[in-house]
C-alpha cells in the first residue's frame, strides 16, 4: 500500500492521509473553484476521524455504510449534544453524494467546512472505552454467527405489523 511506484520514469511517493490533511486540500480545491473535490475532501476529512476513532478499538471501517452506523453508535456517547455532532456528519455525506451531481455551490460548502472544524474537535471527545465496552458484545456475536455476516437488523417502527401466510405478526426487527 505505501510502496514507491516504479512503474513510470520518476517516482510517486504516496501520500499519507489524515483528517486534517483532508481538510486542508478541500481547502486548496475550493481556492481553486473546485466544488467537486472539495466536498469529496471533506468528506474524507469526516470519515477519517470516524475511522481513526474506531481504530484505537480494532475496528476496521471498510465502507460508507459502516461509517455512518458506527458513528451512529458512538454518538451516543457523546458529552454533548449528539445533534451537534450528527449535523457535520450528515452535511459531509451530502458533498459526498454531491460528488455524483458535480459538486455542491459555495454556500452549502461554507457551512461543510465550519462543521469539519468542529467535528475534528469534538468526535474525539468521545470516550472510546466507552464505545469499546458498549459494542464489544454485538461483535463477539456477529464473529461468532457468520450465518448473519451480511444481514442487518433494523429496530422496525413501533407496532409494526406484517401478514403472511394468512397470519399476522408483530415485527420488532427487521432483516436486511
Amino acid at each position: 500500500m505505501n510502496k514507491i511506484c516504479t512503474k513510470f520514469s520518476f517516482k510517486i511517493i504516496p501520500v499519507k492521509y489524515n483528517a486534517m490533511k483532508y481538510y486542508l486540500n478541500a481547502r486548496e480545491n475550493l481556492v481553486m473553484g473546485d466544488t467537486l473535490l472539495a466536498g469529496e475532501n471533506l468528506w474524507g476529512c469526516i470519515s477519517y476521524v470516524v475511522r481513526e476513532f474506531y481504530g484505537m478499538i480494532n475496528i476496521g471501517i471498510e465502507n460508507h455504510r459502516a461509517s455512518k452506523a458506527l458513528f451512529e453508535f458512538a454518538v451516543d456517547h457523546y458529552p454533548g449534544k449528539d445533534r451537534d455532532l450528527a449535523r457535520p456528519f450528515d452535511a459531509a455525506q451530502e458533498c459526498h453524494k454531491a460528488y455524483y451531481k458535480g459538486g455542491l455551490d459555495y454556500d452549502k460548502l461554507d457551512i461543510c467546512f465550519d462543521g469539519a472544524e468542529f467535528f475534528m474537535k469534538e468526535f474525539p471527545k468521545i470516550n472510546h472505552n466507552e464505545v469499546k465496552k458498549a459494542i464489544d458484545p454485538y461483535v463477539k456475536l456477529a464473529a461468532e454467527h457468520t450465518s448473519l455476516n451480511n444481514v442487518k437488523f433494523s429496530k422496525a417502527n413501533v407496532g409494526c405489523k406484517e401478514e403472511f401466510c394468512d397470519k399476522e405478526y408483530n415485527i420488532d426487527y427487521k432483516a436486511t
